[in-house]
């Protein structure tokens, strides 16, 4: 077995969680479960957070597929969601969409993205809801495949403040579901822990930070088992 590689930490003004990246076209799955966080509202004005899995979503440089929950809050009062991308199926022209599961606070969802037989796969899943999400779709514009991602993050161009989401905690400690924050990356299956011990594959512990560098979301480090941590919220945008 190759030596343990140290978790980097690294900060963005785009996500906050943690990255696995491999060598080109390597990822393939990533999965994950979260408790969906309940978010503290200011009274006037809008605030969003978005909380979910993807592939390419850190690497920003081609097309991303994810999926996951997200919170808005106007004049006081929150509203909860679902949201995918699929932009290797050529997308739906809404950047960010909206799924068909209807999340509450405290509701355990699964999530899963997966590249297999030449189609991306998409799938959520929360038990208190009425309504699922599934959908497969063949891929139509290359992704890299370089990075499985467990992130919290707010849109650039989105008009809101970053939502106070309080804690966002993922991983089966958390949620009791086995086998979940794994990933396969060149061809290794496993916990984000256990690519620190296959070697091309680099783990970053990503802090969001703003333009002038304060923090404004900051992940806890990896558990004992390597499946599960939390995100806490420090500041608005």
């Amino acid at each position: 077995m190759a030596p343990l590689s140290a978790v980097t930490k690294v900060k963005s003004q785009n996500w906050g969680g943690y990255v696995a990246t491999g060598p080109t076209g390597s990822v393939t799955m990533v999965n994950g479960s979260w408790v969906v966080p309940a978010v503290t509202c200011p009274s006037t004005g809008n605030a969003v957070v978005y909380e979910g899995i993807g592939i390419d979503s850190y690497s920003d440089d081609g097309p991303y597929n994810g999926v996951g929950t997200y919170a808005e809050c106007s004049s006081g009062t929150a509203s909860y969601h679902s949201w995918f991308t699929d932009e290797s199926a050529g997308g739906a022209g809404c950047g960010v969409c909206g799924a068909t599961v209807s999340p509450k606070p405290g509701d355990v969802v699964t999530a899963e993205v997966v590249f297999a037989d030449g189609d991306i796969i998409l799938s959520l899943t929360d038990p208190n809801s009425p309504t699922q999400y599934s959908a497969s779709e063949p891929v139509v514009t290359s992704s890299p495949q370089q990075t499985a991602d467990w992130v919290v993050f707010q849109f650039s161009f989105a008009a809101a403040t970053f939502a106070n989401f309080g804690k966002w905690n993922t991983g089966s400690d958390h949620t009791k579901v086995t086998d979940t924050d794994y990933a396969v990356i060149s061809g290794h299956v496993g916990t984000i822990k256990s690519f620190t011990s296959v070697s091309g594959i680099t783990i970053s512990q990503v802090s969001f930070v703003d333009s002038s560098n304060r923090v404004m979301a900051s992940p806890s480090a990896l558990s004992k088992d390597g499946t599960s941590f939390t995100i806490t919220w420090k500041a608005g945008s």
